[in-house]
């Protein structure tokens, strides 16, 4: 009888650890989503195709934390507020 319980509590044990693990990757992800917003640069001109130099004017000019191309235009990303805006 003791082994059955060993060996139930240790699949208890393994269950809770995934099932922990994975709430805080979701958490995780979901607190990550919510704190950036992007929106197209207002300094950039032309299409966008070098993403490192985006992410610089985007912090240089527009005081953005970063940028990248997305789709040919340049995206300056930004702290969002609480309600979802710079």
């Amino acid at each position: 009888m003791a082994t059955t319980f060993t060996s139930s509590t240790r699949h208890l044990f393994t269950f809770l650890v995934f099932f922990c693990l994975a709430l805080r990757l979701i958490y995780a992800d979901v607190r990550i989503a919510a704190a950036i917003c992007g929106r197209p640069s207002g300094t950039w001109s032309g299409p966008c195709v070098g993403s490192n130099i985006c992410n610089d004017q985007c912090k240089e000019r527009e005081n953005a934390v970063g940028g990248g191309c997305n789709v040919l235009a340049c995206y300056c990303h930004y702290i969002c507020d609480g309600g979802g805006n710079r």
